[in-house]
């Protein structure tokens, strides 16, 4: 079997919150749609774009990528 350049090509939407400890700060969510797909060899590529849903915010906007290795 030979690894396709590109391929598992899949969308998704995850969920992140930040719930601090401390009293006075706000609750924040945001819910990133990304895509994920395979690159060959057991690597991965993710991406995502972070929309906030609260008006509190976790960090700066901005697009999020990873390069994954399965083992």
């Amino acid at each position: 079997m030979t690894d396709q350049p590109i391929g598992d090509f899949a969308l998704y939407v995850s969920a992140v919150a930040d719930s601090p400890l401390s009293h006075g700060q706000r609750t924040s969510a945001t819910l990133p749609p990304g895509m994920r797909t395979h690159l060959g060899r057991d690597w991965y590529f993710l991406a995502g774009l972070p929309t906030p849903v609260t008006s509190a915010r976790i960090g700066e906007l901005g697009m999020i990528f990873w390069f994954m290795k399965a083992w």
